[in-house]
């Protein structure tokens, strides 16, 4: 396998100087997704060999699986295989150091055999997490240490110890010299507490866009070990969590750690039961929205507010809006009713924007009852939307399973479908 990574130069065909670095590039790029034919083109000759190797380790996923089984003899700790991969993974990088230079987008994930831990006894805790260091501290060093290029990190779901319900903390002290290089500008972290993502923050240096899934908030206190030496200017933030998860981030993040107030695109998702009207959150929603008033170009919601949209965002200066609008526990009529009822008072309180996208996702509606119960209100919408020049067409998704279907949409956008204005798509769609 070692040999097929590194890709060893063959004779050089006669032709091979001939062929300029732009078309090899060009030929790789078409079939970048195909991984044999990228392994065969890296044997080519010298001319292909890096070019090839660049796509070949450009994300690089490094998985490892926790066996456990229940055993008569519960004193055997769980058993950790490491695929043969990542040792010769080890071996590629030591033997040829400038492959790690190549590798710009890093996938870090543990897995676990969950059924395992509803009997396994307290007293295995530190045998597991024994093994596991000693897993992390034999191969990180020799992996993670060499690829200070990367610039993409992600942290995915199943990283959470299935006991503590937190990102070992092994992982995190392991990953500190990718999370200290001056090349990551993106970081995913989609499981562990609020701390797990304080801690990785405060290690990092320029980074620009991150992205924060299901994470779990903590009572305690916020203390990180360190903060990076100015508060992190991030340009991209996207929350995918629960309420309080998003409020706590959002509202109590460590003074000098992330500075909220220059991102350029918001994705606020919030998951589980909540009421689209919620004080707190709308509030803490409508406030961050509000302090990036003067860079905001791209806004995903699927909160709704109550302050105007266009007060709350520069209408010369934002370019795309995407809406959610989700049915809730209450009836999804009534929670679609401040949406349609929001948005009517938005784009009438303005006179003049430059929208080049604008998409409402209708998620969960298995009816068309629902939506058409608010027939006029959508109309009085779409006379107003259709009088704005500066909307170049109204997006609307909808979920496949569900029996509203385009030519409802079309029906309650009359105005925006004959000036051919209005896109309807079904898809697979939620949260």
């Amino acid at each position: 396998m070692q040999d097929r990574l590194v890709a060893r130069a063959q004779p050089q065909p006669c032709w091979s100087g001939s062929v300029p670095t732009e078309l090899i590039a060009m030929i790789i790029d078409g079939i970048a997704e195909e991984q044999s034919t990228l392994r065969s083109c890296a044997l080519v000759c010298r001319a292909w060999t890096p070019i090839a190797q660049g796509y070949i380790f450009h994300s690089l996923h490094i998985t490892v699986h926790i066996d456990c089984w229940k055993s008569p003899l519960l004193f055997l700790a769980p058993f950790i295989h490491v695929s043969k991969n990542v040792g010769v993974l080890s071996r590629l990088l030591r033997s040829s150091p400038h492959i790690a230079s190549y590798v710009k987008r890093l996938t870090v994930t543990t897995t676990y055999d969950h059924w395992f831990y509803c009997s396994i006894p307290a007293t295995l805790v530190d045998m597991f997490n024994t093994k596991l260091g000693h897993f992390w501290n034999h191969f990180l060093p020799s992996i993670l240490q060499s690829l200070d290029r990367v610039e993409e990190l992600a942290v995915p779901r199943n990283m959470r110890h299935p006991l503590s319900e937190k990102v070992p903390k092994i992982l995190i002290d392991g990953l500190g010299c990718v999370l200290r290089s001056s090349s990551l500008t993106s970081l995913a972290v989609l499981s562990g507490n609020l701390n797990d993502l304080y801690s990785m923050l405060g290690e990092c240096r320029r980074l620009r866009d991150l992205r924060v899934g299901n994470v779990t908030c903590l009572h305690e206190t916020p203390n990180p070990s360190s903060f990076p030496p100015l508060p992190l200017k991030l340009q991209f933030l996207a929350i995918t969590s629960c309420m309080d998860a998003y409020l706590d981030f959002v509202n109590k993040s460590p003074r000098g750690l992330v500075d909220f107030s220059h991102l350029k695109r918001l994705e606020i998702i919030i998951r589980g039961s909540f009421f689209a009207m919620e004080a707190d959150l709308v509030l803490a929603t409508e406030d961050l929205i509000r302090r990036n008033k003067e860079t905001l170009q791209d806004l995903v919601l699927n909160v709704c507010p109550e302050e105007c949209l266009f007060n709350l965002v520069d209408p010369a200066r934002i370019r795309n809006v995407h809406l959610i609008l989700a049915s809730s526990p209450r009836p999804a009529s009534q929670n679609l009713e401040a949406w349609v009822r929001w948005l009517t008072r938005s784009f009438s309180g303005v006179k003049w924007i430059r929208l080049e996208q604008c998409l409402f996702q209708l998620n969960g509606f298995n009816t068309s009852a629902d939506v058409m119960a608010l027939y006029d209100e959508w109309r009085k919408l779409d006379t107003i939307m259709s009088s704005r020049p500066g909307l170049a067409r109204l997006n609307v998704r909808l979920w496949r399973s569900g029996s509203l279907t385009s030519e409802n949409i079309e029906d309650i956008f009359p105005s925006l479908t004959a000036a051919g204005r209005l896109h309807v798509q079904v898809a697979d769609i939620g949260f």
